[in-house]
Protein backbone atom coordinates (compact mmCIF):
# COMPACT_ATOMS: atom_id res chain seq x y z
CA UNK A 1 0.00 0.00 0.00
CA UNK A 2 1.33 3.39 -0.65
CA UNK A 3 -0.24 6.49 1.47
CA UNK A 4 -0.07 9.87 0.16
CA UNK A 5 -2.14 13.36 1.33
CA UNK A 6 -5.52 11.87 2.03
CA UNK A 7 -5.03 9.22 -0.24
CA UNK A 8 -4.39 5.29 -0.02
CA UNK A 9 -3.72 3.34 -2.70
CA UNK A 10 -2.85 -0.13 -4.20
CA UNK A 11 0.50 -0.40 -5.82
CA UNK A 12 0.47 -3.07 -8.37
CA UNK A 13 3.33 -4.49 -10.28
CA UNK A 14 3.02 -6.95 -13.19
CA UNK A 15 4.94 -10.57 -12.73
CA UNK A 16 4.15 -13.03 -15.18
CA UNK A 17 6.25 -16.15 -14.80
CA UNK A 18 6.73 -19.05 -17.48
CA UNK A 19 8.05 -22.35 -17.35
CA UNK A 20 10.15 -22.36 -20.30
CA UNK A 21 11.49 -25.63 -21.94
CA UNK A 22 12.46 -27.25 -25.70
CA UNK A 23 14.51 -29.99 -27.28
CA UNK A 24 12.77 -32.71 -25.20
CA UNK A 25 12.56 -35.45 -28.49
CA UNK A 26 10.05 -37.55 -27.33
CA UNK A 27 10.39 -40.78 -29.23
CA UNK A 28 14.17 -40.46 -29.84
CA UNK A 29 15.61 -43.24 -30.93
CA UNK A 30 18.63 -43.99 -29.11
CA UNK A 31 21.36 -46.09 -31.32
CA UNK A 32 24.43 -45.54 -28.98
CA UNK A 33 23.69 -48.15 -26.80
CA UNK A 34 25.21 -50.84 -23.94
CA UNK A 35 24.47 -54.16 -23.71
CA UNK A 36 21.04 -53.75 -22.40
CA UNK A 37 18.90 -54.15 -24.61
CA UNK A 38 16.08 -52.49 -22.41
CA UNK A 39 18.21 -49.22 -22.28
CA UNK A 40 16.72 -46.92 -25.21
CA UNK A 41 13.39 -47.78 -24.05
CA UNK A 42 14.09 -46.68 -20.21
CA UNK A 43 15.81 -43.42 -21.89
CA UNK A 44 12.37 -42.67 -24.17
CA UNK A 45 10.41 -43.10 -21.16
CA UNK A 46 12.84 -40.76 -18.95
CA UNK A 47 11.79 -38.06 -21.58
CA UNK A 48 8.21 -38.60 -21.18
CA UNK A 49 8.80 -38.60 -17.15
CA UNK A 50 10.50 -35.08 -17.80
CA UNK A 51 8.02 -33.58 -19.54
CA UNK A 52 5.34 -34.81 -17.01
CA UNK A 53 7.14 -32.94 -14.25
CA UNK A 54 7.12 -30.11 -15.64
CA UNK A 55 3.35 -29.28 -14.55
CA UNK A 56 4.41 -29.97 -10.67
CA UNK A 57 7.18 -27.67 -11.65
CA UNK A 58 4.98 -25.24 -12.63
CA UNK A 59 2.94 -25.30 -10.07
CA UNK A 60 5.75 -24.74 -7.58
CA UNK A 61 7.35 -22.21 -9.29
CA UNK A 62 3.70 -20.59 -9.74
CA UNK A 63 4.15 -20.26 -13.41
CA UNK A 64 1.39 -18.80 -15.31
CA UNK A 65 2.39 -20.79 -18.60
CA UNK A 66 4.58 -23.37 -20.27
CA UNK A 67 6.42 -22.48 -22.84
CA UNK A 68 8.26 -25.35 -25.31
CA UNK A 69 10.53 -24.36 -28.03
CA UNK A 70 10.33 -26.75 -30.48
CA UNK A 71 11.74 -30.47 -30.78
CA UNK A 72 8.92 -31.43 -28.33
CA UNK A 73 8.76 -35.11 -30.16
CA UNK A 74 10.78 -36.54 -33.38
CA UNK A 75 8.29 -36.57 -36.37
CA UNK A 76 9.60 -39.56 -37.74
CA UNK A 77 9.12 -42.21 -34.74
CA UNK A 78 6.06 -40.48 -33.38
CA UNK A 79 2.82 -42.20 -33.18
CA UNK A 80 -1.14 -41.43 -32.43
CA UNK A 81 0.35 -42.43 -28.80
CA UNK A 82 2.38 -39.72 -29.14
CA UNK A 83 -0.27 -37.42 -29.49
CA UNK A 84 -2.32 -39.41 -26.87
CA UNK A 85 0.24 -39.14 -24.07
CA UNK A 86 0.73 -35.28 -24.98
CA UNK A 87 -3.34 -34.56 -24.94
CA UNK A 88 -3.42 -36.35 -21.38
CA UNK A 89 -0.24 -34.50 -19.93
CA UNK A 90 -1.39 -31.27 -21.21
CA UNK A 91 -4.74 -31.77 -20.28
CA UNK A 92 -3.48 -32.70 -16.72
CA UNK A 93 -2.04 -29.41 -16.18
CA UNK A 94 -5.00 -27.09 -17.11
CA UNK A 95 -5.72 -24.35 -16.32
CA UNK A 96 -1.91 -23.61 -16.80
CA UNK A 97 -2.12 -22.59 -19.98
CA UNK A 98 0.61 -24.27 -22.91
CA UNK A 99 2.09 -22.68 -26.11
CA UNK A 100 4.18 -24.47 -28.47
CA UNK A 101 6.35 -23.50 -31.56
CA UNK A 102 7.01 -26.75 -33.02
CA UNK A 103 10.63 -26.80 -34.62
CA UNK A 104 12.80 -28.67 -37.37
CA UNK A 105 11.97 -32.27 -36.11
CA UNK A 106 8.26 -31.77 -34.73
CA UNK A 107 7.51 -29.10 -38.09
CA UNK A 108 4.02 -27.99 -38.22
CA UNK A 109 2.26 -29.74 -41.89
CA UNK A 110 -1.15 -30.89 -42.77
CA UNK A 111 -0.97 -34.59 -41.13
CA UNK A 112 1.34 -33.59 -38.41
CA UNK A 113 0.58 -34.70 -35.00
CA UNK A 114 0.20 -30.79 -34.63
CA UNK A 115 -2.41 -30.38 -37.32
CA UNK A 116 -4.43 -33.56 -36.41
CA UNK A 117 -4.98 -34.04 -32.74
CA UNK A 118 -7.70 -32.69 -30.99
CA UNK A 119 -5.81 -30.52 -28.30
CA UNK A 120 -7.42 -29.11 -25.08
CA UNK A 121 -8.22 -26.02 -24.49
CA UNK A 122 -5.22 -25.01 -22.47
CA UNK A 123 -2.90 -25.61 -25.56
CA UNK A 124 -2.04 -23.06 -28.06
CA UNK A 125 -0.13 -24.12 -30.90
CA UNK A 126 1.55 -21.74 -33.11
CA UNK A 127 0.99 -22.34 -36.86
CA UNK A 128 2.41 -19.58 -39.38
CA UNK A 129 5.51 -19.36 -40.38
CA UNK A 130 5.27 -15.95 -39.58
CA UNK A 131 5.16 -14.54 -36.02
CA UNK A 132 1.58 -14.30 -34.59
CA UNK A 133 0.22 -12.96 -31.19
CA UNK A 134 -1.01 -14.73 -27.92
CA UNK A 135 -2.07 -12.24 -25.79
CA UNK A 136 -0.87 -13.44 -22.10
CA UNK A 137 -2.60 -10.12 -19.94
CA UNK A 138 -1.72 -6.69 -18.97
CA UNK A 139 0.09 -5.74 -22.53
CA UNK A 140 1.89 -8.81 -22.24
CA UNK A 141 1.90 -10.62 -25.31
CA UNK A 142 3.66 -13.85 -26.54
CA UNK A 143 5.04 -14.25 -29.87
CA UNK A 144 5.55 -17.75 -31.98
CA UNK A 145 5.76 -19.27 -35.19
CA UNK A 146 6.19 -23.06 -36.62
CA UNK A 147 8.44 -24.59 -38.82
CA UNK A 148 6.59 -26.23 -41.98
CA UNK A 149 9.02 -28.89 -42.50
CA UNK A 150 12.44 -30.15 -41.28
CA UNK A 151 14.52 -27.76 -43.65
CA UNK A 152 13.02 -24.73 -43.29
CA UNK A 153 15.93 -21.89 -43.08
CA UNK A 154 13.72 -18.82 -42.84
CA UNK A 155 14.56 -15.72 -40.56
CA UNK A 156 11.99 -15.79 -37.81
CA UNK A 157 12.61 -11.99 -37.47
CA UNK A 158 12.40 -11.60 -41.17
CA UNK A 159 9.72 -8.89 -41.80
CA UNK A 160 8.31 -8.80 -38.62
CA UNK A 161 6.71 -5.71 -37.02
CA UNK A 162 5.49 -5.23 -33.94
CA UNK A 163 3.28 -2.89 -32.12
CA UNK A 164 4.99 0.17 -30.11
CA UNK A 165 3.13 -0.46 -27.31
CA UNK A 166 2.95 -3.35 -25.13
CA UNK A 167 5.67 -6.01 -23.61
CA UNK A 168 6.55 -8.53 -26.19
CA UNK A 169 8.17 -12.13 -26.25
CA UNK A 170 9.58 -14.42 -28.52
CA UNK A 171 8.96 -18.22 -29.00
CA UNK A 172 10.94 -19.99 -31.23
CA UNK A 173 12.90 -22.64 -32.59
CA UNK A 174 16.02 -21.51 -34.00
CA UNK A 175 19.79 -21.44 -34.73
CA UNK A 176 21.66 -18.02 -33.57
CA UNK A 177 24.53 -18.02 -36.09
CA UNK A 178 26.56 -16.22 -33.80
CA UNK A 179 27.12 -19.19 -31.71
CA UNK A 180 26.65 -21.68 -33.57
CA UNK A 181 27.78 -25.42 -32.43
CA UNK A 182 30.29 -27.10 -34.69
CA UNK A 183 27.98 -29.74 -36.97
CA UNK A 184 24.41 -28.22 -35.85
CA UNK A 185 22.52 -27.73 -38.47
CA UNK A 186 21.28 -24.52 -39.65
CA UNK A 187 16.98 -23.81 -39.09
CA UNK A 188 15.64 -20.49 -38.64
CA UNK A 189 18.74 -18.97 -38.39
CA UNK A 190 18.83 -15.22 -36.55
CA UNK A 191 21.29 -13.23 -35.19
CA UNK A 192 21.22 -12.22 -31.33
CA UNK A 193 20.86 -8.88 -31.65
CA UNK A 194 17.66 -9.32 -34.07
CA UNK A 195 15.49 -9.63 -30.41
CA UNK A 196 16.43 -6.00 -29.29
CA UNK A 197 16.03 -4.45 -32.34
CA UNK A 198 12.98 -5.94 -33.34
CA UNK A 199 11.64 -4.74 -30.51
CA UNK A 200 11.15 -7.64 -28.31
CA UNK A 201 11.75 -7.98 -24.53
CA UNK A 202 13.47 -11.53 -24.55
CA UNK A 203 13.25 -14.67 -26.60
CA UNK A 204 12.58 -17.86 -25.45
CA UNK A 205 14.26 -20.16 -27.85
CA UNK A 206 14.93 -24.25 -28.76
CA UNK A 207 17.73 -25.96 -30.98
CA UNK A 208 20.35 -25.57 -29.22
CA UNK A 209 20.91 -28.09 -26.67
CA UNK A 210 23.26 -26.29 -24.20
CA UNK A 211 21.78 -23.97 -21.63
CA UNK A 212 22.55 -19.91 -22.64
CA UNK A 213 20.47 -17.19 -20.50
CA UNK A 214 21.97 -13.81 -21.94
CA UNK A 215 20.43 -10.73 -20.47
CA UNK A 216 22.74 -8.40 -22.46
CA UNK A 217 20.89 -9.91 -26.21
CA UNK A 218 17.45 -11.10 -24.27
CA UNK A 219 18.42 -14.57 -25.71
CA UNK A 220 17.50 -17.97 -24.09
CA UNK A 221 18.00 -21.39 -24.79
CA UNK A 222 16.83 -23.69 -22.27
CA UNK A 223 18.71 -26.80 -23.33
CA UNK A 224 17.95 -30.35 -22.76
CA UNK A 225 15.86 -31.34 -20.09
CA UNK A 226 17.57 -34.72 -19.65
CA UNK A 227 20.99 -35.52 -21.90
CA UNK A 228 20.49 -36.73 -25.31
CA UNK A 229 24.16 -37.43 -26.34
CA UNK A 230 27.41 -38.42 -24.21
CA UNK A 231 28.76 -34.36 -24.54
CA UNK A 232 25.59 -33.09 -22.75
CA UNK A 233 26.71 -32.75 -19.47
CA UNK A 234 26.27 -31.02 -16.51
CA UNK A 235 22.97 -29.64 -14.54
CA UNK A 236 19.87 -29.68 -17.26
CA UNK A 237 16.13 -28.64 -16.67
CA UNK A 238 13.70 -26.18 -17.94
CA UNK A 239 14.14 -22.20 -16.98
CA UNK A 240 11.70 -19.76 -15.03
CA UNK A 241 11.34 -16.24 -17.08
CA UNK A 242 9.66 -13.76 -14.77
CA UNK A 243 8.23 -10.50 -16.49
CA UNK A 244 8.27 -7.68 -13.74
CA UNK A 245 6.65 -4.43 -15.71
CA UNK A 246 8.33 -2.61 -17.94
CA UNK A 247 10.09 -5.05 -20.14
CA UNK A 248 11.98 -5.86 -17.54
CA UNK A 249 12.53 -9.50 -16.94
CA UNK A 250 14.81 -12.58 -14.84
CA UNK A 251 15.79 -15.72 -15.29
CA UNK A 252 16.27 -18.59 -13.40
CA UNK A 253 17.61 -22.26 -14.63
CA UNK A 254 16.32 -25.15 -12.84
CA UNK A 255 18.16 -28.72 -12.17
CA UNK A 256 15.87 -31.31 -12.48
CA UNK A 257 17.66 -33.95 -14.75
CA UNK A 258 17.54 -37.73 -13.56
CA UNK A 259 19.70 -39.17 -16.09
CA UNK A 260 23.46 -37.43 -16.59
CA UNK A 261 26.08 -37.76 -18.77
CA UNK A 262 29.79 -37.68 -17.70
CA UNK A 263 33.22 -37.09 -19.13
CA UNK A 264 36.40 -38.60 -17.76
CA UNK A 265 39.58 -38.04 -18.61
CA UNK A 266 41.47 -41.15 -17.54
CA UNK A 267 45.68 -41.65 -17.83
CA UNK A 268 46.60 -45.08 -19.13
CA UNK A 269 49.54 -46.23 -16.44
CA UNK A 270 52.72 -47.50 -18.61
CA UNK A 271 52.41 -50.53 -19.79
CA UNK A 272 48.87 -51.73 -18.53
CA UNK A 273 47.29 -54.97 -19.66
CA UNK A 274 43.76 -55.28 -20.98
CA UNK A 275 42.06 -56.76 -17.63
CA UNK A 276 43.96 -54.09 -15.27
CA UNK A 277 42.32 -51.28 -17.89
CA UNK A 278 39.34 -52.25 -17.40
CA UNK A 279 39.67 -52.64 -13.81
CA UNK A 280 41.48 -48.78 -13.13
CA UNK A 281 38.85 -47.42 -15.73
CA UNK A 282 35.92 -48.74 -13.50
CA UNK A 283 37.16 -47.75 -10.50
CA UNK A 284 37.88 -43.59 -12.02
CA UNK A 285 34.11 -44.48 -12.77
CA UNK A 286 32.50 -45.48 -9.65
CA UNK A 287 34.43 -42.28 -8.27
CA UNK A 288 33.01 -40.18 -10.70
CA UNK A 289 29.51 -41.61 -10.49
CA UNK A 290 29.83 -41.25 -6.61
CA UNK A 291 29.38 -37.37 -7.34
CA UNK A 292 26.68 -38.10 -9.82
CA UNK A 293 23.01 -36.68 -10.25
CA UNK A 294 21.95 -39.89 -11.32
CA UNK A 295 22.79 -42.98 -9.91
CA UNK A 296 24.63 -45.45 -11.97
CA UNK A 297 21.99 -46.69 -13.64
CA UNK A 298 20.96 -43.41 -15.16
CA UNK A 299 24.43 -42.79 -15.91
CA UNK A 300 26.14 -41.98 -19.46
CA UNK A 301 29.80 -42.08 -18.98
CA UNK A 302 32.78 -40.86 -22.08
CA UNK A 303 35.73 -41.91 -20.90
CA UNK A 304 38.54 -40.42 -23.05
CA UNK A 305 41.87 -42.17 -22.44
CA UNK A 306 45.32 -40.90 -23.20
CA UNK A 307 48.95 -41.54 -22.05
CA UNK A 308 50.49 -44.62 -23.43
CA UNK A 309 48.77 -47.14 -25.18
CA UNK A 310 47.87 -50.32 -23.10
CA UNK A 311 49.18 -53.45 -24.04
CA UNK A 312 46.36 -55.51 -25.45
CA UNK A 313 46.96 -58.98 -26.66
CA UNK A 314 44.93 -60.24 -30.18
CA UNK A 315 44.43 -56.12 -31.09
CA UNK A 316 44.65 -52.77 -29.96
CA UNK A 317 42.27 -50.46 -28.47
CA UNK A 318 40.68 -50.37 -31.94
CA UNK A 319 39.57 -53.93 -32.20
CA UNK A 320 38.97 -54.87 -28.65
CA UNK A 321 37.28 -51.49 -27.28
CA UNK A 322 33.89 -52.47 -27.54
CA UNK A 323 34.86 -55.79 -25.30
CA UNK A 324 36.15 -53.50 -22.58
CA UNK A 325 33.15 -51.31 -22.44
CA UNK A 326 31.52 -54.35 -22.16
CA UNK A 327 33.55 -54.94 -19.23
CA UNK A 328 33.52 -51.89 -17.95
CA UNK A 329 29.66 -52.12 -17.88
CA UNK A 330 29.61 -54.57 -16.38
CA UNK A 331 31.71 -53.91 -13.30
CA UNK A 332 30.16 -50.32 -12.49
CA UNK A 333 26.18 -51.15 -13.92
CA UNK A 334 26.08 -47.58 -15.43
CA UNK A 335 24.23 -47.55 -18.48
CA UNK A 336 26.45 -46.71 -21.33
CA UNK A 337 30.37 -46.26 -21.63
CA UNK A 338 32.05 -45.28 -24.65
CA UNK A 339 35.54 -45.15 -24.71
CA UNK A 340 37.56 -42.26 -26.61
CA UNK A 341 41.00 -43.58 -27.54
CA UNK A 342 43.92 -40.40 -27.06
CA UNK A 343 46.81 -42.56 -26.32
CA UNK A 344 50.10 -42.28 -27.66
CA UNK A 345 52.59 -45.05 -28.67
CA UNK A 346 54.20 -47.20 -26.15
CA UNK A 347 57.71 -47.30 -25.24
CA UNK A 348 58.18 -50.52 -27.10
CA UNK A 349 56.33 -48.98 -30.31
CA UNK A 350 58.91 -46.09 -30.04
CA UNK A 351 61.78 -49.14 -29.73
CA UNK A 352 60.33 -50.44 -33.15
CA UNK A 353 60.54 -47.26 -34.98
CA UNK A 354 64.17 -46.69 -34.17
CA UNK A 355 64.81 -49.83 -36.16
CA UNK A 356 66.88 -49.51 -39.19
CA UNK A 357 63.70 -51.93 -41.17
CA UNK A 358 61.02 -52.14 -43.12
CA UNK A 359 59.00 -52.66 -39.86
CA UNK A 360 60.93 -49.75 -38.04
CA UNK A 361 60.20 -47.05 -41.81
CA UNK A 362 56.27 -48.61 -40.93
CA UNK A 363 55.77 -47.59 -37.66
CA UNK A 364 57.50 -44.34 -38.72
CA UNK A 365 55.59 -43.61 -41.16
CA UNK A 366 51.93 -44.58 -39.33
CA UNK A 367 53.48 -42.32 -36.52
CA UNK A 368 53.75 -39.18 -38.36
CA UNK A 369 50.29 -39.13 -39.74
CA UNK A 370 49.22 -39.98 -36.33
CA UNK A 371 50.45 -36.53 -35.61
CA UNK A 372 47.62 -34.69 -37.40
CA UNK A 373 45.37 -37.11 -37.54
CA UNK A 374 41.34 -36.29 -36.86
CA UNK A 375 39.70 -37.76 -34.10
CA UNK A 376 37.83 -40.31 -36.98
CA UNK A 377 41.01 -40.94 -38.74
CA UNK A 378 43.09 -42.09 -35.28
CA UNK A 379 41.26 -45.56 -35.88
CA UNK A 380 41.83 -46.09 -39.42
CA UNK A 381 45.41 -45.41 -38.31
CA UNK A 382 45.20 -47.55 -35.20
CA UNK A 383 43.71 -50.44 -36.83
CA UNK A 384 46.58 -49.63 -39.63
CA UNK A 385 49.33 -50.49 -37.22
CA UNK A 386 48.47 -53.42 -35.58
CA UNK A 387 47.07 -55.46 -38.80
CA UNK A 388 50.62 -54.10 -40.38
CA UNK A 389 52.72 -55.00 -37.56
CA UNK A 390 51.17 -58.44 -37.54
CA UNK A 391 51.63 -59.15 -41.27
CA UNK A 392 55.37 -58.20 -40.96
CA UNK A 393 55.53 -60.68 -38.09
CA UNK A 394 53.67 -63.56 -40.20
CA UNK A 395 50.94 -63.49 -37.96
CA UNK A 396 47.85 -62.97 -40.69
CA UNK A 397 48.07 -62.98 -44.53
CA UNK A 398 49.13 -59.28 -45.46
CA UNK A 399 45.54 -57.12 -46.75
Amino acid sequence: MVRGPGHTFELRVLSYRILHTADVHLDRQFSRIGSDASLPERRRRGLRDALTSLGTIAQEQHCDLVSIGGDLYEDNYSTKGTAEFLKTTFASWAPLRVAISPGNHDSFYGSSLWATTDWPDNVHIFRETVFTQLALGDDLFLWGLAHPDDSWTGNPFSGCSLPATGTHIALFHGAETGSRPPDKAIHGPFRAEQIYDTGFSVALCGHYHARRIDQATGLIYPGTMEPLALDETGPRGPVVLEMTGGGRWRCDPLETNRWEALEIAYAVPEGSTFAQLGESVSQAINSGVGNAQGRPPRCLVRVSLNGPAPEIAGGGLHTRGRELEEMILEKTGVAEVSLVDQTRPSSALEELASEPTVRGEFVKEIQARMETASESERPILQSALEYGLAALAGEIPPL
